[in-house]
């Protein structure tokens, strides 16, 4: 009976260590400097940056690891992860804000065309996006052909431009991007600005108040009425 059981449990250990191996196996492909081109070649990518050490890429982790395993060898979605703390030159060139990014799009030109992640880092909001986006081909100056009629045309015009040519139209595109930036900034300077005239008044209104309350107690106790 003893030997019966302890056979159980052994086989039980076995099965969970070949089951948790094979499930952590199924995960993001790991990404280097080297591997990249290869690994990404005609993919659609959803791609995470990050370091090991980083509280934040923790907590991302499991939710990260739970959505890549539905696109294990899928034929047009990739959902890889870069090493930061390893690949310091690769994550470096893409001019990473912070850890974790994530990066999704059209991977050629070494990440020139990814854009960055807007939703929220819950596994729900990370599937659903994923779901929506890896499973086509994007349109990209590589890629032509994924491009509705009116995408097409803007790319082969910009194609066919001198290169001084594209070169303003970029520095117009950047000088539009400061610019939206400046006037968010004095709106949000301006909305502070009110917030902290509203605070103050608002405590100066209370302390008048306040203040009148402690007349009216001290008022109460020592008038005639309220003396039995």
């Amino acid at each position: 009976m003893k030997l019966f059981t302890l056979g159980r449990c052994v086989f039980k250990i076995i099965l969970f260590g070949l089951f948790s191996i094979g499930f952590a196996a199924e995960s993001s492909t790991d990404l280097t400097n080297e591997n990249y081109h290869e690994e990404t070649l005609g993919k659609t990518v959803f791609l995470k940056f990050y370091s090991p050490s980083c509280d934040h890429c923790k907590e991302l982790a499991p939710k990260w690891d739970l959505m890549a395993r539905e696109w294990v060898n899928h034929e047009q979605g990739l959902v890889g992860a870069i090493d930061c703390t390893k690949e310091t030159k690769f994550c470096d060139e893409m001019k990473l804000t912070g850890l974790p990014t994530l990066l999704y799009g059209e991977p050629s030109e070494k990440g020139a065309l990814l854009e960055e992640y807007p939703n929220e880092k819950t596994y729900e909001a990370l599937s659903e996006f994923a779901n929506s986006t890896l499973s086509k081909v994007i349109c990209s100056p590589v890629n032509l052909d994924a491009c509705n009629e009116s995408d097409r045309k803007k790319m082969e015009h910009f194609l066919s431009v001198e290169m001084e040519e594209l070169d303003t139209i970029i520095k117009d595109k950047e000088d539009s991007v400061s610019e939206a930036q400046n006037q968010f900034q004095v709106a949000f300077d301006d909305l502070q600005k009110s917030y902290y005239q509203l605070s103050t008044e608002n405590e100066i209104k209370k302390s008048k108040i306040k203040f009148k309350i402690k007349v009216l107690k001290s008022i109460k106790k020592i008038s005639p009425t309220t003396k039995s």
